[in-house]
C-alpha cells in the first residue's frame, strides 16, 4: 500500500482549516471567501440564464453587491431579490445576506492570482 505524501495531506488539512475559519469568521477575508464561493456557484444559485447576465462582486456585512450587464437583468434581479436572498442563504447554510444591491456595469471576470485560483477551485 502506497503511503500518502505527508506534505500533501498537511496542505489538505490546512485548506480545510482555512475554509472553516473563513466560513464562520467575520471581516473582509471571510466576506471575500464567501463572495468567491458564491461566484463559483452563481449559476446553481440564480440559474444559468441570470448568471450569464449578473455576478456577485462584493460582500459587506449583510449586503451582497451584484453587477448586471443590462437594465433588464437588473430589473429581473430586483423583482426576484427575496428568492435570490433565500437561495444564497440556503447555499451558505446561514442567514448571512439580508440585502442585495444592484449596479448596472459590464460583467467582468474577477482575476485571481494562481494561489487564490487554486484555493477557489478546491472550495467545497
Amino acid at each position: 500500500m502506497k503511503k500518502k505524501n505527508t506534505r500533501e495531506s498537511s496542505l489538505e488539512a490546512a485548506l480545510d482549516v482555512l475554509q472553516t475559519v473563513f466560513q464562520k469568521g467575520k471581516g473582509s477575508f471571510s466576506d471575500e471567501y464567501m463572495r468567491m464561493k458564491l461566484e463559483k456557484n452563481w449559476p446553481n444559485i440564480v440559474g444559468s440564464d441570470l448568471a450569464r447576465e449578473t455576478a456577485p462582486r462584493k460582500m459587506y456585512k449583510t449586503t451582497l453587491y451584484v453587477t448586471a450587464t443590462s437594465s433588464e437583468a437588473q430589473y429581473h434581479c430586483r423583482f426576484s431579490a427575496n428568492v435570490i436572498i433565500d437561495r444564497i442563504n440556503e447555499f451558505l447554510g446561514s442567514k448571512k445576506i439580508e440585502h442585495l444591491n444592484f449596479s448596472n456595469k459590464p460583467k467582468e471576470k474577477k482575476r485571481y492570482n494562481e494561489g487564490a485560483k487554486k484555493f477557489v477551485d478546491q472550495m467545497k
